[in-house]
């Protein structure tokens, strides 16, 4: 009986530890002694919100075994971080054109750097309150065109652009990976295009054979034309959602980056990516301080947690892209160190950001209001071949039902 008792104990035991290491002990804590507390001790008793606005799923938050990055800087820093996400640069922009929102620390893509400098929407940076930035972040990425001086912006990421797929359903080998599936009609409504208007015209660049970062309003128009008859093939216009409907193959192609696509291909084995045979479509992410930031030192030492070794690490280790941080790169597996998906050649973003800059301009703006009217005009969703046989068949059975009712009335 004793004996019984002993093993039935001992079950409870096991079961019980198991499940509460699945739940708590296997998250990344922080290592105090390899921080300057001095530094980061400083502000702990000044009862500081911090408003930090960031893109979905791009932060490690203790899910999985990582690391809780917010909930560890708030801890040793006593600031309380409101953290925020956005859907997109342009939705970014416009808050802080219109002064809706009070942020702190955003996260901005390279080509709308250029314009949040030339409209005064984000400062300069004081490196003397970064010393994590001038120790860890490659020189590289403080010398590109969007921020040429590396005044305004500190890398967060970077990475390509590419295609998603499922090999179940395209036959391709990957090599032979091109912008053009994403206009084959063999595919339609499991085509999920990119709801940035960079990303997309890049496609519709890339297919009809112009430079990527076009700066030729002829062709920017042309390149428009495309992606509107495009739409009647398209499922959905994404961004974060893509990861879930590819990984549950709801869809089976589409427009993502590097990172993304390698958390899904691991959920998934039927999920592929590939840099596109005509080019990927580069791009840098970045941490900047709004113009009008009510926490500007608070903001500095955020930006400087996020590029310590350790924290650095943990962070890309989550959210799977390229870290501009060569110490924390110095951690990871040379599996993913080398791989090309993740890590592609930097030479491709100085030509990437010499253009985008120079598209900041007449043809940049006509890029984006074209793109976003496009996506608010939901008429648009048929061709207008299609659109008038619909009006046709409409006007018909009008024609019908008026003409039953007339002989009813002579009857």
């Amino acid at each position: 009986m004793y004996n019984r008792l002993y093993y039935a104990v001992f079950i409870v035991l096991l079961y019980g530890s198991i499940i509460f290491a699945q739940n708590s002990s296997f998250v990344s804590k922080l290592d105090k002694s390899q921080l300057d507390l001095n530094y980061y001790e400083k502000l702990k008793d000044k009862n500081i919100i911090l408003n930090v606005c960031n893109w979905g799923e791009y932060i490690a938050n203790g899910s999985k075994g990582s690391m809780d990055i917010i909930k560890e800087f708030e801890n040793i820093t006593g600031i309380k971080v409101n953290y925020i996400i956005h859907n997109s640069n342009e939705e970014v922009y416009a808050k802080l054109k219109l002064h809706t929102e009070d942020y702190d620390v955003i996260t901005p893509t390279d080509y709308i750097i250029v314009r949040m400098i030339k409209n005064n929407m984000i400062q300069k940076l004081n490196f003397d309150l970064l010393p994590a930035v001038k120790n860890n972040i490659d020189p590289f990425f403080f010398s590109l065109a969007y921020d040429p001086k590396g005044e305004y912006s500190v890398p967060y990421t970077w990475g390509m652009s590419g295609i998603i797929y499922n090999k179940k359903n395209i036959d391709i080998k990957e090599e032979d990976i091109d912008w053009s599936i994403l206009f084959n009609e063999d595919y339609k409504d499991m085509i999920l295009m990119a709801i940035a208007p960079r990303d997309a015209f890049v496609a519709a660049n890339a297919y009809l054979g112009f430079d990527l970062h076009t700066t030729n309003e002829k062709e920017i128009l042309k390149s428009f034309d495309i992606l509107k008859k495009q739409r009647y093939i398209v499922q959905d216009y994404v961004m974060d959602e893509i990861l879930y409907k590819i990984r549950d193959e709801k869809a089976y192609i589409g427009v993502t980056y590097g990172g993304d696509a390698l958390t899904v291909m691991k959920q998934n084995t039927n999920i592929n990516f590939a840099i596109p045979k005509s080019g990927g479509n580069p791009f840098v992410e970045c941490l900047a301080i709004t113009e009008n930031a009510k926490n500007v030192e608070a903001a500095h030492m955020y930006i400087n947690f996020l590029c310590e070794k350790q924290v650095a690490y943990e962070n890309t280790k989550y959210i799977g892209y390229a870290t501009p941080n060569t110490a924390a790169l110095e951690l990871l597996p040379d599996e993913i160190k080398n791989d090309k998906r993740i890590y592609p050649d930097k030479e491709c973003i100085i030509y990437m950001s010499k253009r985008i800059s120079e598209l900041d301009n007449g043809s940049g703006v006509l890029m984006e209001n074209l793109w976003n009217n496009f996506l608010n005009n939901k008429s648009v969703k048929l061709p207008f071949n299609k659109i008038l046989i619909f009006a046709v068949i409409i006007t018909i059975i009008i024609l019908i039902i008026l003409e039953v009712k007339k002989k009813r009335r002579k009857d």
